[in-house]
């Protein structure tokens, strides 16, 4: 049996256990309020409380080629500033916090370990950015009076059992329109277009 000097076990706690125990806690802490959540705007900013899960600017439009908007830069890109706040149909990302809050409650309380989160890849956009994209001319990611009302929500990585869980949701909070290609699903709630579910060229059918 190895006995530890007092030096020794004082060292021992300094450069093995406390850095194990600082590492285990900021994973913790990472996984709790950072990875997802915008703990940092809704708790300590106090920036749209609005919505549970949401804030507007995850429905920013990136700024089109020749359009002169106030923007600002995230993840390698210009947005419109406000955009997403100024255009976003409202009940369009209270059935996604909907949605999203049902995953929170089931799903990802049932399998930590594999937890779904909604990353929104595309929510409004202008004209100009919706033509640059190849979208349709009456995309429901246009304002066209009353707001956007469709969103891509990245899934590459996830499974065929969380696709089938965020579809389950998507349609229990009341989508029908749901578009399924195989990086993200297309979802929206758009009353003047048909309410059909549809899949985009080359979909590889995981669910």
């Amino acid at each position: 049996m190895i006995k530890l000097g007092k030096s020794n076990a004082i060292k021992l706690s300094i450069f093995v256990i406390l850095p194990v125990v600082l590492t285990l806690l900021i994973f913790f802490l990472y996984r709790k309020y950072f990875y997802d959540s915008k703990f940092i705007n809704k708790t300590l900013l106090k920036i749209d409380m609005e919505f549970k899960y949401f804030v507007y600017d995850e429905f920013d439009s990136r700024i089109g080629k020749g359009e002169d908007e106030k923007t600002y830069y995230r993840n390698g890109f210009d947005y419109i500033t406000d955009s997403g706040k100024n255009h976003m149909n409202k009940d369009t990302i209270k059935k996604l916090d909907k949605a999203r809050d049902i995953i929170e409650l089931g799903w990802n309380k049932l399998y930590p370990s594999k937890k779904i989160y909604f990353k929104i890849n595309s929510g409004y956009r202008t004209d100009v950015r919706n033509s640059e994209v190849g979208g349709v001319t009456n995309s429901a990611h246009r304002d066209k009076g009353n707001g956007a009302h469709a969103v891509d929500i990245s899934w590459k990585n996830y499974n065929k059992e969380q696709r089938q869980e965020i579809l389950n949701v998507l349609r229990e909070v009341g989508f029908s329109r749901i578009g399924k290609a195989n990086t993200f699903v297309h979802v929206d709630n758009d009353s003047t277009l048909p309410q059909v579910g549809w899949l985009y060229n080359g979909y590889n059918n995981l669910v």
